[in-house]
């Protein structure tokens, strides 16, 4: 597309909208155009970066077995003269959705 709009005269875009942020490194790549002028704002380089400390162990898990294990493990590692306290656990979930288009 880039080479069309220089091989047509046109200019390049300077501006173009995505839904999803991930294709900004892709957009800017194919169209340099789009970095002109540009100033990186840091929001937060007033902060210190996170570091997650060595203790802490981040998984992944996909499937209801692995979910349940977790959750087991988690409520078993809780001592018995707990009950006045709150325990809290977070879950992140995120999944693909794909939309079936059916031509007839």
């Amino acid at each position: 597309m880039r080479e069309s709009l220089e091989k047509y005269g046109h200019s390049q875009p300077a501006l173009f909208y995505t839904d999803n942020m991930i294709d900004k490194d892709f957009l800017e790549r194919c169209f340099p155009s789009l970095r002109d002028g540009v100033v990186p704002v840091e929001k937060y380089s007033h902060l210190p970066t996170l570091e997650i400390p060595p203790d802490v162990s981040i998984c992944v898990i996909k499937s209801v077995n692995e979910i349940n294990t977790a959750m087991r493990t988690i409520i078993q590692d809780i001592p018995d003269n707990s009950n006045q306290q709150r325990i809290v656990i977070f879950l992140d979930s995120e999944w693909n959705v794909e939309f079936l288009t059916v031509v007839i």
